[in-house]
């Protein structure tokens, strides 16, 4: 009888650990697939960080989402992107949710134009100085002509 409990108890681990597996692949795939459909076919704007949201695990926390502000035909309206999300977008994505990040922030936003609220903020295109929004659409149109072809 405890020999048959033990093995139910090992099946009940490894059937959840392959569920996790299962469940976080399904969630990056998704991920994954709203990005590239927002880079090929979004609006873009510039939106700010209002918050940066942590983790907190045994040994310290990291950066899990973050809270951003953006503006569309005079509507302020405000969205979340997480892990998995900030993942698809890119590597560089990922390193800047790890480092030095600040409320109030500008980056680019691309956007559902059917659905606004609908989003993305992209940390790997800061908005820094003048000029840096107009490189990124043109950066965006040129990448979508190429993909067209």
């Amino acid at each position: 009888m405890k020999r048959i409990f033990i093995i139910l108890v090992i099946i009940g681990i490894v059937a959840f650990i392959i569920f996790g597996f299962w469940i976080d692949n399904r969630s990056s795939r998704n991920a994954q697939e709203k990005v590239g459909y927002l880079l090929r076919n979004g609006n873009c704007c510039i939106g700010s960080i209002a918050e940066i949201r942590s983790s907190h695990l045994k040994g310290g926390s990291y950066l899990s989402s973050v809270v951003y502000e953006y503006q569309i035909n005079n509507e302020k309206l405000e969205n979340t992107n997480g892990l998995q999300t900030i993942k698809a977008i890119s590597k560089e994505a990922e390193r800047r949710l790890n480092y030095d990040l600040s409320k109030g922030e500008r980056f680019l936003v691309v956007y559902d134009p059917a659905n606004p609220e609908n989003s993305l903020l992209l940390l790997d295109r800061p908005i820094e100085k003048e000029g840096d929004f107009e490189r990124y659409v043109k950066e965006m149109e040129q990448m979508r002509n190429n993909n067209g072809r």
